[in-house]
């Protein structure tokens, strides 16, 4: 065959195309991975003890945040350097306004539980090779944490933070691909704590309790085609039992009961997995070494105003660079005391999906989780969770924040993916439907098929 001249050079230089192309695709890919995990990264940031903080009124944004950066999550700088897909760009909307810091109070009642159960709480090291807590009872287990041992001290304390017997809420969640193409679904959040309880007159632990500390319920309303779709978690008083999952299945009139093993599966196709729920702390604690990496001064929305528009949605940019940041008017952003925890899964896990998960926990503001960050199996950025809080009215003219109620976002640096699950119409307690009420009913398998009556 005779290849004309032109074929002929094409030819010469098609080698040399594709060796460029592919130095291409390698330097793209070292840019999207070149964040690795060092804990020295995290030494940087502020110290609660420190006098730094940042002046209440200042405003941040994409041109001045390096001022800034060591009040930020190490994951959030990634993001503010935009060398990655999704960025934090020059417009208003971008812009971080600190306001005061207001610590968030314990409700009356598991502060007096708090009190009334203090010493009793204690870690106890089981063959996993790390601990699970022992004899706790209600309100806060480790008030006042200390090592030995302070990082479990400080999960626990967010695992058995305040919560209500009971919660609702509408939460829609938003899946954002790399071109910005939006999908919508919406589906419902019921919450039943029935045991360590410190709500009211209830008692303790709720006779139907069982094993069970809490019971996560979440129903599927649309699209149309995943309506009535039913996920079940509980979760055991025991937090190195693995949790229970069901799933009804309106298609076969029935519930099935899903793999325990399935820890790291996406929950309804989104970019948490599992291990992410209660805000990405209901993991088997026991079954990771958790380090303490400091106490630092993080900025945090644990305060979110009202939003006044029509369409929630429409208070953060969802399809913009930053697809899960709430606009000024959700603020002001706040100076916060967190514990950084470093958890690592334990070999007992095998080959886990991550490597290092990184918790920001606030210490004065309701032991919550206000970020995460998790690194991949070769120590690389990949997930950045950001947690914003309203606090909610819970009777008796108090209010505080609930571990659960949360306007959630995470982004996935590596695939360019995102989700955002924002929440209304919440409810707490006597404010939930009677019927939703019977915990003994609707938080168990035996009544996820209720929701197709």
């Amino acid at each position: 065959m005779i290849i004309p001249k032109r074929s002929y050079w094409f030819f010469l230089w098609l080698p040399a195309l594709l060796a460029t192309l592919a130095l291409m695709a390698t330097g793209a890919a070292a840019q999207v991975t070149q964040l690795k995990f060092d804990p020295q990264t995290y030494a940087s940031l502020a110290d609660a003890n420190s006098p730094d903080t940042i002046p209440v009124g200042t405003k941040i944004t994409q041109q001045n945040w390096q001022q800034y950066r060591r009040f930020m999550p190490v994951g959030l700088q990634a993001i503010y350097e935009s060398k990655r897909h999704w960025k934090i760009g020059p417009e208003q909307d971008y812009t971080i306004e600190v306001g005061p810091s207001t610590p968030i109070p314990m409700p009356k009642k598991f502060s007096s539980d708090t009190e009334k159960y203090a010493g009793q709480a204690t870690l106890k090291r089981i063959d996993t090779g790390d601990y699970t807590i022992d004899n706790y009872q209600a309100g806060l287990p480790f008030p006042n944490p200390k090592e030995p041992q302070l990082g479990y001290k400080v999960a626990y304390n967010n695992w058995y933070y305040w919560r209500p017997f009971v919660y609702t809420y509408l939460s829609t969640l938003y899946r954002v691909d790399q071109n910005l193409n939006v999908y919508k679904s919406t589906g419902g959040v019921n919450n039943w704590r029935v045991a360590h309880l410190s709500d009211g007159d209830m008692p303790v632990q709720m006779s139907y309790a069982g094993p069970y500390f809490l019971l996560i319920r979440n129903p599927q309303f649309t699209p149309e085609q995943n309506r009535y779709t039913t996920s079940l978690q509980m979760l055991y008083s025991d937090p190195a039992h693995v949790q229970d999952s069901y799933i009804f299945l309106p298609s076969l009139r029935r519930s099935l009961r899903l793999s325990t093993a399935s820890r790291c599966a996406p929950i309804t196709g989104s970019d948490w997995i599992y291990d992410d729920n209660g805000g990405g702390m209901y993991f088997q604690v026991p079954y990771f070494d958790v380090k303490v990496l400091g106490k630092k001064k993080i900025l945090a929305l644990v305060h979110e105003k009202q939003c006044t528009r029509p369409d929630k949605k429409d208070c953060f940019t969802i399809a913009g660079s930053n697809p899960w940041w709430p606009k000024p008017e959700l603020g002001p952003w706040e100076v916060i005391d967190t514990y950084v925890l470093d958890i690592t899964p334990l070999s007992a896990l095998g080959h886990y999906c991550y490597a290092h998960k990184i918790a920001y926990i606030a210490t004065t503001n309701a032991w919550i989780l206000v970020w995460w960050e998790a690194y991949d199996q070769n120590g690389n950025f990949w997930k950045l969770d950001k947690a914003s809080y309203r606090p909610a009215p819970i009777g008796n003219g108090e209010e505080t924040t609930v571990n659960g109620i949360v306007d959630a976002s995470v982004v996935d640096v590596q695939d360019s993916h995102a989700s955002v699950s924002l929440n209304s119409d919440v409810r707490v307690d006597s404010e939930v439907d009677p019927e939703l009420q019977n915990g003994k009913l609707w938080g168990y398998p035996g009544g996820l098929d209720r929701v197709m009556r």
